[in-house]
């Protein structure tokens, strides 16, 4: 009896132009070589943590969704302020405020349904 093979997944194109991915890289990168004298013994676990965020705010901009893509971001916002502060010092004015701010905001927006009317609840 013949083995039969499953068709390969067809690939979608981008929700997203491609260019739009060159500012998560850019602070990712930068990021990463400002914090990279910084974190010591941490420095691997650092980088695979901020490249899991990469991809969770990528994956989020992929989704198509205005909604997502800015939870996306500003989940990567707050955690490179995190990251600021604890392996370079830096703290800016109301710090803990914008961490929380921007970190829920994040959580919010990216548990929001994808096509959730306004005004009404559920998906």
């Amino acid at each position: 009896m013949g083995r039969r093979l499953a068709p390969a997944p067809q690939r979608r194109a981008a929700a997203f132009p491609p260019a739009l991915a060159l500012p998560y890289l850019a602070a990712f990168g930068s990021l990463n070589a400002y914090l990279w004298q910084r974190t010591g013994k941490d420095r691997f676990p650092v980088l695979g943590y901020s490249a899991a965020l990469l991809a969770m705010a990528l994956t989020a901009l992929d989704t198509g969704s205005p909604r997502a893509a800015a939870g996306g971001a500003l989940f990567l916002v707050s955690d490179s302020l995190l990251a600021l502060e604890k392996f370079a010092g830096i703290q800016l004015p109301a710090h803990e405020g914008l961490v929380m701010a921007t970190y829920t905001s994040a959580q919010a927006l990216l548990a929001l349904p994808r096509h959730a009317e306004p005004g009404r609840r559920g998906g």
